[in-house]
């Protein structure tokens, strides 16, 4: 089994990526490289990510990201492929465990101080939650972020 990640160095990256990037930096746009992989053809789940051919996801594009696809078939690059990625949490919650009783000044604390962590959680989710982001995938396997927006 595999555990070691290869880095891919600028000059490793095929010319259709770094036509990508290049169009990418011209324009302003934040194209990222993000690695090297084979173009899914079913979606797959990968940790907390659900990765979808662009053909099979059922959500909205925004128009300002096929305004930049637009912009990479005006500038004759032809992705092999797109994909989505979408953010995948774990969607069954561990059982329920029984607990001792406890003082009733420490409930209300408690409650409290979950509350206070709970806010800054969503709001630390909100600033970061960014869902779905589309990637082009090149004939050589790299794959480049085009865009992200919140769904």
């Amino acid at each position: 089994m595999n555990t070691q990640i290869a880095t891919l160095r600028k000059s490793e990256l095929s010319v259709q990526a770094n036509q990508l990037l290049a169009l990418g930096r011209q324009r302003g746009w934040s194209f990222t490289h993000l690695g090297n992989a084979s173009l899914p053809d079913c979606p797959v789940y990968i940790g907390d990510w659900m990765l979808v051919p662009a053909q099979q996801d059922t959500n909205p594009i925004p128009k300002h990201t096929q305004e930049r696809v637009k912009a990479i078939y005006a500038a004759g690059i032809r992705p092999a492929g797109w994909v989505v990625v979408h953010d995948a949490p774990p969607l069954l919650a561990p059982p329920e465990t029984q607990r001792p009783p406890v003082p009733a000044i420490w409930k209300y604390l408690a409650v409290m101080g979950g509350l206070a962590a709970l806010l800054v959680t969503y709001l630390g989710v909100a600033a970061l939650l960014v869902d779905p982001i589309l990637v082009a995938v090149t004939p050589a396997g790299d794959w480049i972020e085009i865009d992200r927006w919140i769904d």
